[in-house]
């Protein structure tokens, strides 16, 4: 799946996540691509965004559905 930008295109964001959920056989399953133009922000510091991001929406489910988080 190809969600890149055309890269001829000016950057309108320093940061963009797209999200989507795709049914798999075990049940639908989120799906998510981080992109940013270089130069702007380090892949380190994005990383670390999308752990916490994570982190945060399985304490959303944990809280939500009662059941414990994934180690």
């Amino acid at each position: 799946m190809d969600l890149d930008a055309d890269g001829d295109m000016p950057e309108e964001h320093c940061l963009v996540v797209n999200s989507l959920t795709e049914d798999r056989p075990g049940g639908p399953e989120l799906a998510v691509f981080w992109s940013w133009p270089s130069g702007v922000l380090a892949e380190d510091a994005v990383r670390e965004l999308a752990e916490s991001w994570f982190q945060a929406l399985d304490a959303l489910v944990t809280h939500a559905t009662g059941r414990p988080e994934r180690a």
